[in-house]
């Protein structure tokens, strides 16, 4: 993730959940937390089809996300990438 000033944070104590999925077993839209900086958000993918399939690696899925959340008592939201192998 990047900050405001499109500086890369990072931490250990943080958690992506999933919670509703598309019938390709993709996410469609999930929960997010990083508590190293109090940033806590819902991201939802705008479309099932981002599946990419490159010759010698897995598939993987890396739609465009809007997301909405709080970092701190600071409301935060745009839009984003939500990059995953994992399927329901």
């Amino acid at each position: 993730m990047r900050d405001e000033n499109g500086v890369n944070i990072y931490g250990e104590n943080c958690s992506i959940s999933p919670t509703q999925y598309f019938t390709n077993g993709y996410p469609k839209v999930f929960s997010s937390r990083l508590d190293e900086h109090n940033l806590s958000f819902q991201g939802y993918s705008l479309a099932a089809n981002q599946v990419f399939r490159p010759p010698s690696l897995p598939e993987f899925y890396e739609p465009v996300v809007s997301f909405i959340g709080k970092m701190g008592s600071k409301r935060v939201y745009g839009i984003g990438f939500f990059e995953t192998h994992l399927k329901q």
